[in-house]
Parts: structure tokens; C-alpha cells; sequence
């Protein structure tokens, strides 16, 4: 299945990757972008892979980053919605499509 970023979740991944580049290390924000990567391909591989929330989204943390992938699914693709930082502002992404 295709897996895509919309606009504000891309710049969210983007963010966070450069802040940890700034204050930790090129090494740390490599390690942050292939967490993603990995989400991204068991998105791909395993679409059905979490059970979705009332509102529809599904979520897969990222591995040792307090970060998560929200995503929703659609018939012929998946579209993460956030990257979101998992102590700050909870659900602000809900209303994205």
C-alpha cells in the first residue's frame, strides 16, 4: 500500500529531524528519520496493523523517540496525518483530512 505525508505532518518529521540534529546530534537525527522510515514500511506491509480510534486514525509509535505516527487509512492508500510528539499538545491534528 502507498504511503504518503500530508503537507503539515511532512514539515512536523522535517521539524523534529532538525531539532534533533541541533540539539543532539546529525548521528540522533539520522536515527529519528529511519524510525520513520521503518513506521512508514510496516504502514506500507501491514496497513490493518492497529486498531483505529472513533475518529478513524491509527497510531504507531516511533522506536526510541517520544514521537507517533498518526495515520488514517483509505482504499487504496494510507495518508499520515501528524508526526506528533507524544507529551505535547494531544490530539491538535485531528481535524486534518
Amino acid at each position: 500500500m502507498r504511503v504518503r505525508l500530508l503537507p503539515a505532518a511532512d514539515r512536523e518529521l522535517e521539524d523534529a529531524a532538525a531539532w534533533y540534529a541541533s540539539n543532539a546530534s546529525r548521528a540522533v537525527a539520522m536515527n529519528f528519520i529511519a524510525a520513520y522510515d521503518t513506521i512508514a514500511n510496516l504502514i506500507s506491509d501491514n496497513p490493518g496493523i492497529r486498531i483505529p480510534s472513533a475518529t478513524g486514525t491509527r497510531t504507531l509509535r516511533f522506536r526510541g523517540f517520544p514521537y507517533s505516527a498518526i495515520y488514517r487509512l483509505h482504499s487504496d492508500h494510507a495518508v499520515i496525518v501528524a508526526v506528533a510528539h507524544q507529551h505535547r499538545r494531544p490530539g491538535y491534528w485531528a481535524r486534518r483530512h
